[in-house]
């Protein structure tokens, strides 16, 4: 048989070395004892499950596999997770009161994976959370950003905004630029005002006012 015409002792198959030749003969050759790389030795193993490399380990790579197989990411209780499970929940749960308004900004497949969410987005900073960049579109990784709530909230789609040199504010981003009132803006606009003129316009106050009018009463006089 090929089992006793070969010496497999020292030989290695997978993560097995062949240290014993155990003397029992059968139609499928010799059987031997092996040394694991794992440090365990095995069980009788014929000539041909080694030499056909069926048998390359004494089981704990297998288990090893079934483990990293059904072991979590660890990350399920990090706000990372959090933010990645709320952001498919608002998507995709009918229940939800806002499901109406995110129903079509449903998430690219390869998000479904929370490990490819992980990859493209990085770990959530402190005092942030998941933000579209632009609300009208889904989410997706050039879409997406980590966010302060401060941009959130000047992010909000009924936010009111403005091109100042080519590029976009809201409202509120526009009022801390020229050092104006959001309030003042926000009411000039209710009356009627260009929303430019709003936001650039200093706002008088009552002293200058009465000297404006004084000077316009004296130039009428005079004239």
């Amino acid at each position: 048989m090929q089992g006793k015409q070969q010496n497999l002792i020292g030989s290695r198959f997978g993560n097995l070395t062949v240290i014993e030749n155990c003397k029992k003969e059968s139609r499928n050759g010799n059987f031997w004892i092996c040394q694991c790389d794992c440090g365990n030795k095995t069980g009788l193993i014929n000539t041909n499950s080694l030499l056909k490399f069926r048998t390359t380990s004494c089981g704990c790579y297998k288990i090893k596999r079934i483990k990293d197989t059904n072991t979590s990411h660890g990350m399920t209780k990090t706000k990372t997770y959090v933010s990645w499970r709320s952001m498919w929940a608002r998507c995709t749960d009918n229940k939800r009161r806002d499901y109406d308004f995110y129903k079509d900004k449903i998430p690219y497949d390869r998000w479904k994976s929370f490990e490819n969410f992980l990859l493209d987005m990085g770990e959530r900073p402190p005092n942030t959370s998941l933000d579209r960049i632009d609300n009208l579109k889904g989410y997706f990784k050039e879409n997406c950003r980590w966010a302060t709530y401060k941009q959130q909230g000047m992010n909000k789609s009924s936010n009111i905004y403005l091109n100042i040199n080519g590029e976009k504010y809201c409202l509120k981003a526009a009022c801390e630029l020229f050092n104006t009132s959001y309030g003042n803006a926000k009411a000039r606009i209710k009356k009627g005002w260009d929303i430019y003129e709003a936001v650039s316009t200093p706002k008088t106050n009552r002293h200058e006012r009465a000297k404006k009018l004084s000077n316009h009463m004296e130039s009428i006089y005079q004239g």
